[in-house]
């Protein structure tokens, strides 16, 4: 649907929410960088770096010792996953 000359808009973007599973530090603007893996609307699991920047802490129950775990054990079952037997 076109829009009209004047409208007020909002871009779509996802809300992305997910798990540290890694880090790193970003020479070029000396901040550290973290690698987020989430799952996407599709069920696909999805791994990329954000600077730190660019991240906000989410309150609440997912940031407790067993979310940490349950994060962990999730990241080790797709390491498996991913790698083929014998390897």
């Amino acid at each position: 649907m076109p829009f009209a000359k004047g409208e007020n808009v909002r871009v779509v973007t996802p809300v992305i929410e997910g798990f540290v599973v890694g880090a790193r530090v970003d020479e070029e603007k000396l901040q550290l960088r973290y690698n987020v893996r989430w799952t996407d609307k599709d069920g696909n699991v999805v791994e990329r770096d954000f600077l730190e920047s660019d991240l906000e802490l989410v309150k609440g129950p997912g940031n407790d010792a067993v979310s940490a775990a349950a994060a962990e054990a999730a990241t080790t079952e797709t390491t498996q996953a991913e790698t083929p037997a014998g390897q």
